[in-house]
This record gives C-alpha cells, sequence and structure tokens, in this order.
C-alpha cells in the first residue's frame, strides 16, 4: 500500500512517496518491493513534479516510462493546470494506439466486476430465502422463477444508485457530455454480460447494458485506477499549484480520469495545505489529530458504554409508575442518540478544522 503526502505553501512544494510496491503472483501470493521510483520530475524547463499511486502501469506500460518520455518532449509549461492537461492529453494519445485487446480490458476491468457483484448479490438474496425451507415448502417450488425476480430487483436497485452519480470526465469530451459507445465496446460489454450473467432474461439483459452503459459513463472507476499528483511552479506562477487524478484506461477512445484535488495556494486565498494521497490514516491522525478508524472506535465505544450507565441507573432509580419509567428510558435513549451524532457531526469536524489551521498556520511560515 503506497503513502504519499504533498506539502505547500508560498515558497515551495514538498512531495514526498514510500517506495513500497505490491506485486500479485497468483490469486493469493503477493511480492512486496522496497524499491519503486513513484515520485518523478515532469518537465526539464519548469520545477514541476509528479507523484503516482495505486497502479504503476497505464495500458499495460510502465507509468514511469511514459512520465520519462513526456518529459523529452514537452516545452515550456505556463501554469501547472497546464502541465497536468498536457499529460493527460497524452496519456490518452498514447493509449489510443493500444492494441484493441488492450483497450477491451480497459473496459471491462469497469464493466465485469460490477456485473459480477450484482450477480452474487442476487445469489445471497436468493439463498437467504430458501436456506431455512422445509420439505413441504419445497413442494412445488419454482426456484428459477424466485432467482430471476431478485435479479431483477438488484438490477433495478443498481440501476437506480448509478444514475444519481455525477458524469464521469473524458480527455478530449467537454465536462458534462457523454461518451459514446458504440462498435467494439458495445460488443464487449454485449459479451461480459452473456458470461457473467448467463441465467438473464432477455429484458434483464437489456437492464444490464444500461448499467453497464451508466458504469462507463459515470464517475467510475475500476480497481486498477492510478493516481497521479502533479506539483510545482509553471513558468508564469508566483505560487505554486496541485492538481491530483484517478485516470482509468482509455474507455471508447478517450481517457476516463475524475479530479481528486486542485490546490492553487494564494496571498489571499489557500496560504498552505497539507494533503495525503493513498494509504491517508497516519496523516490524517498527524493532521487531524484523528484518522477515520480512531473515530469509529470512539463511537463505538460510546455507543456500547453509554447504554451500560443508562440501564446501571435505571435499575436503582425507584419508579414505581411504569409509564414514567418507560418515559424517561425513552428520554434517555434520545439523548444518547443526539450525543453519538453530535460527536459525528460536530465534535469530530470541530476538532478536525482546528488541528488542521494549526498545522497550516505552521506550514505557512
Amino acid at each position: 500500500m503506497t503513502a504519499e503526502i504533498a506539502i505547500l505553501n508560498k515558497m515551495a512544494v514538498a512531495l514526498a512517496a514510500d517506495s513500497a510496491v505490491t506485486i500479485s503472483t497468483s490469486e493469493k501470493d503477493e511480492k512486496i518491493y522496497d524499491s519503486a521510483d513513484k515520485l518523478f520530475e515532469l518537465s526539464d524547463c519548469e520545477p514541476i513534479g509528479v507523484m503516482i499511486y495505486n497502479g504503476m502501469s497505464f495500458m499495460e506500460v510502465p507509468l514511469p516510462s511514459l512520465v520519462r518520455l513526456f518529459r523529452g518532449q514537452v516545452d515550456r509549461m505556463g501554469t501547472v493546470a497546464d502541465a497536468a492537461a498536457e499529460f493527460l492529453k497524452y496519456l490518452n494519445e498514447f493509449g489510443n494506439k493500444a492494441p484493441q485487446a488492450i483497450k477491451d480490458a480497459a473496459l471491462r476491468a469497469i464493466v465485469v466486476p460490477m456485473l459480477t457483484k450484482l450477480r452474487s448479490d442476487s445469489m445471497e438474496k436468493f439463498e437467504e430465502r430458501i436456506k431455512n425451507f422445509t420439505d413441504e415448502q419445497w413442494n412445488g417450488y419454482d426456484a428459477n422463477a424466485d432467482l430471476a425476480k431478485f435479479l431483477t430487483e438488484t438490477l433495478v436497485a443498481q440501476k437506480s444508485v448509478l444514475s444519481t452519480r455525477p458524469a464521469a470526465r473524458f480527455v478530449g469530451i467537454p465536462d458534462g457530455q457523454a461518451v459514446e459507445i458504440s462498435g467494439e465496446a458495445r460488443k464487449v460489454i454485449d459479451e461480459a454480460i452473456r458470461t457473467t450473467l448467463p441465467m438473464a432474461t432477455p429484458e434483464q439483459a437489456a437492464l444490464a447494458a444500461e448499467i453497464a452503459d451508466l458504469a462507463v459513463t459515470r464517475d467510475i472507476l475500476s480497481r486498477g485506477r492510478t493516481g497521479i499528483v502533479v506539483a510545482g511552479f509553471g513558468a508564469r506562477e508566483l505560487f505554486p499549484t496541485l492538481l491530483s487524478f484517478e485516470i482509468d484506461g482509455v474507455i471508447c477512445g478517450h481517457l476516463k480520469f475524475n479530479r481528486t484535488n486542485y490546490v492553487d495556494i494564494d496571498r489571499q486565498g489557500t496560504r498552505a495545505k497539507v494533503i495525503p494521497f493513498a494509504q491517508r490514516e497516519m496523516v490524517e491522525r498527524f493532521l487531524y489529530g484523528l484518522d477515520g478508524l480512531s473515530q469509529r472506535q470512539i463511537v463505538d465505544f460510546a455507543a456500547t458504554t453509554i447504554p451500560s450507565i443508562r440501564n446501571e441507573m435505571l435499575k436503582i432509580i425507584d419508579i414505581s409508575d411504569p409509564a414514567g419509567k418507560s418515559a424517561i428510558e425513552a428520554a434517555w435513549k434520545r439523548a444518547e442518540k443526539e450525543f453519538i451524532d453530535g460527536l459525528n457531526k460536530r465534535a469530530f469536524t470541530r476538532l478536525q478544522n482546528q488541528s488542521q489551521a494549526e498545522i497550516e498556520d505552521m506550514v505557512e511560515f
């Protein structure tokens, strides 16, 4: 697992990355190397760096090699945003030259895991339904009809969820405009549906195709996505800028990506920033005083401890009126819920904001 960090103030950018990389040698075996490079110069002309996390290759080519080739052919960059855009454009052009089999694999990496999850979710519902069936219930039971019902319900629910997701971004396509799914891509999706959901009826297959289209056109990336951080000073920039993206493969002729961070250090706006990438827990604990795991542990402790205090108190309070006792218990439970909600929504946020502000005030100078 990768851990990376960027620290910016008005004078400089510091980028740091670990050197560990995990290589899967089979479905179960993994090997960890501690000599991988994840931090590079993106330009020979300007002080602009690039960090990589998660996937270390793009369309079956090592990303360090692509960074080196890009660096050797770019001219001066006015801004970091220009450099990031040019690098994404370069990856898009390079990916479009890949063999068709590699492009098809990039599409399947998004579609197949989602279809597989839909199949497993519907099977789990079906197995939960029949696990305690008696012989009498099995008599005349149409298992195929029930399985088909669960698959349809799962497909409909997934389509509803995906429909609410933001549109994906593709290099070369204006924001908000969907990529066109046709030709070879449609064949890949149809084949994925036939092999992953062989039990699907024509109506279910059509619904699965709609879901696959949404997976492609919405901000869903594959598990093999790569994080890219570009930061430094362009030729026309007095203060540093950072942009970060998560990219997938070239899908339907265009590189699919999400922008995850944009930090523009300025005199009146953001004056300092510390941003973790990939494995964030230790950096978040340093920045905010808490990380996600610590928050969950505190909430779990409070949620189990406070009711036990309530129960002990109710044992020693002599309340003869059952209605009055029930009212006190209900009010106590409401107070417990408000306490937990306040812990999650206000106390943690206030602590995080205060801790982050103090760290960034220090970083600024």
